[in-house]
């Protein structure tokens, strides 16, 4: 049986905007965070100038994207950032060219073409200093991932969900592989591990060009994924939490943890559209285009199961219904009330 809310907590349309502090944000906007345009404020840290400089340029019209050039440490120090051959590997570290990543799969790419001392900063500090509410947080720095976090511990608590790159095998001089190492550090700052995102080719280095299985030669590293946990989450009675955790689950390809923290906190609290009716955001923008975006993607979930056996019409139509109190599509008028666009 649904249990009303307790109480109704006081919020504002700002808090429904979703913060992502984007550390090593070379290239610009991570690709698993550019669906949320409209619902996001994006944070985009590199400690290359250059590359900062670009990103100014091709952001210089997008009011919700704000670009600073910092190096991101444990502690305030100064350090050395070594350029690269190739912009994407610039890091404090030099390369182990020992190692096959560099002489199979990127030969030339590691060679050293100059570097600059830098003041780091560390990500509390960046935080307060510019008075930023963040919900996820992405980390790409190329070895220094542990000590980013490190200096995150205030933020944390804060955080809903973190994306970041982590290390299985060394790539760097005096630089160990990291995953053990960041994933201590975040259970005991109140995250559990979901896993590691799709293995990208070039995460994986074969020994020979003879293999016919998927996990051959030697995997590097790749993205492993975090998130407070859900029962938490949804114990909190706060619509934008749920909102923001499903969506960051949704971007992040854990599809059954978004279904299964909505259905629990709906049943709970409520249809999300009765939710934002009780605070009085039925029509207010930010809210209802958070909710806006998770009916969507959870309508192409649904939608995307219509043909498989165990997946019955009804019971697709019970779980929307319970997270949205409108009815499920009727055959046919699936891409009438989401079209391609």
């Amino acid at each position: 049986m649904r249990e009303e809310a307790d109480k109704i907590i006081n919020y504002t349309s700002n808090d429904f905007i979703i913060g992502v502090l984007d550390i090593g944000a070379k290239f610009g906007i991570h690709p698993s965070f550019r669906k949320i345009k409209n619902l996001a404020k994006y944070y985009l840290i590199d400690a290359d100038s250059e590359e900062t400089e670009h990103l100014k340029d091709i952001y210089s019209q997008s009011e919700n994207v704000f670009v600073f050039n910092e190096f991101m440490d444990s502690e305030e120090k100064c350090i050395e950032f070594f350029h690269y051959t190739h912009p994407g590997g610039h890091s404090a570290f030099k390369p182990d060219n020992s190692q096959i990543y560099w002489s199979k799969l990127r030969p030339g790419t590691s060679d050293i073409l100059g570097s600059v001392n830098m003041r780091s900063i560390t990500l509390d500090d960046f935080v307060l200093r510019n008075n930023i509410l963040a919900d996820f947080i992405k980390i790409d720095v190329e070895g220094k991932e542990p000590e980013v976090l490190i200096g995150s511990k205030s933020t944390l608590p804060r955080i809903l969900g973190i994306r970041c790159e982590i290390l299985l095998n060394s790539l760097y001089e005096n630089c160990e592989p990291s995953f053990s190492r960041i994933d201590l550090f975040l259970r005991k700052n109140g995250f559990v591990f979901l896993g590691f995102d799709s293995e990208a080719s070039n995460s994986r280095v074969a020994f020979s060009d003879i293999y016919i299985e998927k996990n051959y030669g030697q995997l590097i590293g790749l993205d492993g994924l975090w998130v407070k946990p859900p029962e938490e989450i949804i114990l909190r009675n706060q619509l934008q939490s749920i909102c923001k955790y499903a969506i960051f689950c949704l971007l992040n390809g854990v599809q059954d943890l978004a279904i299964y923290v909505l259905q629990k906190s709906c049943q709970k609290y409520g249809t999300l559209n009765s939710q934002l009716n009780k605070l009085g955001f039925s029509n207010d923008l930010a809210p209802r285009r958070m909710v806006d975006f998770i009916e969507q993607e959870i309508a192409f979930i649904l939608f995307s199961l219509r043909d498989r056996p165990r997946y019955s019409a009804n019971y697709l139509a019970e779980i929307f219904e319970t997270m949205f109190d409108k009815p499920w599509v009727k055959p046919g008028e699936y891409f009438r009330r989401y079209p391609l666009t």
